[in-house]
């Protein structure tokens, strides 16, 4: 299900361009300040890192912001950062640690500008997450940073000539080295769907 979500949002998309009132447009200068909500969702099958177990992430949800600037119209680069996510890590069910982890995200961005209130947007970036604080119960876990591709949909709906609500989904490549004590135990992939809303401030 999770893996659908971006499609599911590009044929949102898709149907909105055929409405039609007046778009949400964007002009090269303009910035966009987005204040919001999303919840990080690793996919529900990583690796066997930890003892030959499943392991699996939890999810968590976090305030975010977005800074965009319109580089030519409709068509802006876009910085995302939020609050640090905290997610508890298991392995074949039981709880052994937990890790906090940041994942800054940079993206360029379409907008399809139409005749209705909704405006539907895709985009590609790159994504740099760091992690820290990473413990676990009886032995010394860490986790590297992972740099990947991210992927990015959404839609926002026009309050006023400057304000508009979003929601959005973005599919994230992100994959770990885990260590325990110093020694490998193998890559975690934790490719997260980060899906949320927020307000966004044009000027």
């Amino acid at each position: 299900m999770k893996a659908n979500t971006i499609k599911t949002l590009l044929a949102a998309a898709a149907s909105v361009v055929l409405l039609g009132s007046t778009g949400f447009s964007q002009a090269a200068g303009t910035w966009n300040l987005g204040l919001g909500v999303h919840n990080i969702s690793p996919k529900s099958s990583n690796s066997q890192a930890l003892g030959g177990a499943r392991t699996t992430v939890d999810d968590d949800l976090q305030p975010t912001i977005t800074l965009e600037y319109f580089i030519y119209e409709n068509l802006g680069i876009e910085l995302l950062a939020s609050l640090p996510f905290r997610h508890s890590v298991k392995a074949g069910g039981d709880y052994i640690g937990q890790t906090k982890l940041l994942p800054p995200t940079l993206s360029v961005q379409y907008y399809f500008v139409n005749a209705s209130k909704f405006t539907p947007f895709v985009g590609v970036g790159l994504n740099y997450t760091t992690f820290f604080d990473t413990r676990a119960s009886g032995f010394d876990l860490a986790a590297e940073d992972s740099w990947g591709f991210a992927a990015h949909a959404g839609v926002d709906y026009k309050l006023t000539e400057r304000s508009s609500i979003r929601l959005d989904a973005r599919w994230v490549d992100v994959e770990t080295e885990l260590k325990a004590n110093g020694a490998k135990l193998g890559k975690l992939a934790l490719d997260p769907i980060v899906f949320g809303a927020a307000w966004v401030y044009k000027f």
